[in-house]
């Protein structure tokens, strides 16, 4: 299985960002990004023979980023994160990961009470098992 937690470390270590990431709740400050388990549910994965023949997982997540008060800075930090994900594949825990982000570009949520730009990626995590 693989977490919320090991997936924010990974990018921590392989992107560019002014702060370290948060999981499950995000910070209040105006650069951030936290990853969280998604509220979509997937389905069950059958192997031929039971769940000890399935060879991978499948983990929903949602990334949320705040960026900025200007949103043209906010936009292209999206973007950078967005191709970050785009088919990206790693190792994490001696296990192959391979991200599938559902939209094919970021998910525009407004501005926070204090103006700060948010966007949201939802991406699937496809684990070895």
């Amino acid at each position: 299985m693989i977490t919320v937690y090991d997936l924010s470390l990974d990018f921590d270590s392989n992107f560019n960002f002014p702060e370290t990431s948060t999981t499950g709740k995000i910070s209040d400050d105006s650069v951030a990004v936290c990853f969280y388990n998604s509220k979509r549910v997937m389905p069950q994965i059958n192997a031929i023979g039971g769940a000890e023949n399935s060879s991978y997982g499948i983990k929903a997540i949602t990334v949320l980023l705040r960026y900025t008060n200007d949103n043209y800075q906010a936009e292209q930090q999206a973007l950078k994160i967005q191709n970050f994900f785009n088919r990206r594949k790693c190792k994490i825990n001696q296990k192959n990961i391979r991200y599938e982000l559902l939209y094919q570009e970021p998910i525009f949520l407004g501005t926070d009470d204090k103006g700060v730009y948010e966007y949201s990626f939802e991406i699937n995590v496809y684990y070895e098992r």
